[in-house]
């Protein structure tokens, strides 16, 4: 549980770089691996609250691969889940940009 938590973040620290392409996809497998709504299943709620930087990192050009993830994740049935990512909305706007977003 404690390797979900802190792999959007790690991702984040690769800022300027490229990160291991088997990280952003094992972070895009977190939801679909993890699809369980008990509310002790905190994997989507830390996918989404570091959805924003995992995007900023990886930047507008990596929006199609993570399209599904950010779908799936506002589609949760966890309240907390689409909370976050609603407070983050004007922030992936931003990173996205006008003609994505």
């Amino acid at each position: 549980m404690a390797a979900f938590q802190y792999l959007g973040p790690f991702i984040a620290t690769y800022e300027g770089i490229d990160p291991n392409p088997t990280l952003v996809d094992y972070y895009i497998s977190m939801v679909e691996q993890n699809k369980s709504t008990a509310p002790e299943n905190e994997v989507p709620y830390h996918c989404a609250f570091n959805f924003p930087a995992v995007l900023y990192t990886l930047g507008p050009k990596s929006w199609k691969k993570l399209q599904p993830l950010y779908e799936s994740l506002i589609k949760d049935s966890r309240w907390k889940v689409r909370r976050t990512l609603s407070f983050s909305l004007h922030e992936i706007a931003k990173i996205l940009g006008p003609e994505i977003a």
